[in-house]
């Protein structure tokens, strides 16, 4: 299963003077512990765009694609999974702008199929191992884009 954890580019329009200084330990969190459960059954990749921009085509080489979300990358997150679940991704959605609005992401946002609120390395394992074990256990036919 390939997976990719994307932390959006600020599409507020403000500018700091510390982008791409501070690391996004969330979800390099989220990274060491669903390789360290996982091993070889995935392949992770990290996309930081506060030092990298994403290249758009590369969502279609992924089966599960997972954002983190503040209130001033929420918007490109949004126009990113948007496109994601166009290359039949899965998406999944954390961060401290979706802990706090879960409810009226989920209700007004078909682009994410799962929304993680507050720490997400345990309940994003648990939501891999379910994929993980749906496609190799019980051989049902995932939806398009699940390799």
């Amino acid at each position: 299963m390939k997976i990719l954890l994307c932390n959006p580019k600020n599409s507020q329009g403000t500018i700091h003077s510390r982008k791409g200084m501070y690391v996004p330990l969330g979800i390099l969190s989220i990274a060491t512990y669903i390789r360290d459960i996982f091993g070889e059954r995935v392949q992770l990749h990290v996309c930081d765009e506060d030092v990298e921009d994403l290249q758009i085509q590369r969502l279609s080489q992924y089966d599960v694609v997972g954002f983190y979300a503040t209130t001033f990358n929420y918007a490109q997150a949004v126009r990113y999974a948007y496109l994601a679940k166009e290359y039949g991704c899965i998406t999944v959605l954390g961060g401290p702008h979706p802990t706090v609005l879960a409810e009226n992401i989920l209700r007004n946002r078909n682009c994410f199929d799962y929304v993680i609120r507050q720490e997400a390395e345990y309940p994003f394992a648990e939501l891999m191992r379910y994929f993980l074990d749906q496609k190799s256990h019980f051989h049902l036919h995932p939806r398009p884009g699940l390799k």
